[in-house]
């Protein structure tokens, strides 16, 4: 592996940026190197506060950051952040999206049916709308080439990374309209990644347990218990850190991780490996 093939020093677009895992990935693509971040979210006051810890902690040289304004429900939107980006900074290297919410625990049963459709809106069409932008800007940069040790390789055009979670790929009881729509988030990457792959585009799903995040709170807040549960239910019997979910993003997106791609990756402490849920 050639020296320093973990660090980024591309830039960035990362959607969903205000808190949570978002925030700790924009943070450490800072951290790591990139030369430029264009961070968006419905919450813009937010995604400004982590442009100036994103500035404050930052390792290149002349880097630059962006903090926008997006609804990822609205794909005029979504479209919009991509162009400021590639205006700003020329092409794009890595794009992430974290953007995703959470909403009441119940049966199908007795739900609403607007329940449903309110959830994939942002869970599985915002994925959707994230990839297609990204892959549109994608397809017109040249493949990069790194240097290793005594090779020279083709890194790709880019790198794309959906947020999705071990709802998408396990039944979760109770929470049906949630893991419809991250089962969508998975199915939109897969096959994106199919489509695009010959286009050296890399496309892959990080899916994530139970971490320490707002949207983990919101569940426990409805399902006191929950909080227990997930840690017992973890092999490594705890719930994750943003940063731990981050670094498998970075991975992914970096020249280490040239060779994956079209993969639904769990960083969940072994919650599904450890049986049904």
């Amino acid at each position: 592996m050639a020296p320093n093939s973990f660090r980024t020093p591309g830039v960035a677009v990362l959607i969903g940026s205000a808190s949570g895992i978002g925030k700790a990935t924009a943070l450490a693509y800072a951290r790591n190197g990139a030369r430029g971040l264009v961070l968006a979210d419905l919450d813009k006051p937010g995604v400004q506060r982590t442009a100036v810890q994103a500035r404050q902690e930052a390792s290149h040289k002349e880097f630059a950051v962006l903090a926008l304004h997006v609804d990822v429900r609205d794909y005029a939107s979504v479209e919009h952040v991509f162009e400021k980006a590639v205006k700003e900074f020329g092409r794009i290297d890595y794009s992430v999206t974290a953007a995703g919410i959470f909403k009441a625990h119940g049966s199908l049963a007795d739900n609403p049916l607007d329940l449903y459709d309110n959830i994939q809106e942002t869970n599985a069409k915002g994925v959707l709308h994230h990839t297609k932008a990204a892959i549109r800007v994608m397809l017109k940069q040249e493949p990069l080439v790194v240097q290793d040790v005594d090779r020279t390789r083709v890194v790709g055009r880019g790198a794309i990374v959906n947020i999705c979670s071990i709802a998408g790929l396990v039944s979760v009881p109770g929470y049906i309209e949630y893991v419809a729509s991250k089962f969508a988030a998975v199915g939109i990457t897969k096959t994106a990644a199919n489509e695009y792959g010959s286009s050296q585009i890399r496309i892959n799903a990080v899916c994530p347990g139970a971490i320490e995040t707002p949207l983990l709170e919101r569940v426990v807040a409805l399902t006191p218990e929950a909080r227990t549960a997930f840690a017992n239910g973890a092999s490594l019997k705890r719930i994750g850190d943003v940063e731990e979910v981050a670094d498998a993003i970075l991975f992914l997106t970096s020249n280490a991780g040239s060779f994956v791609h079209g993969s639904s990756m769990t960083v969940d402490g072994g919650y599904v490996n450890n049986g049904p849920i």
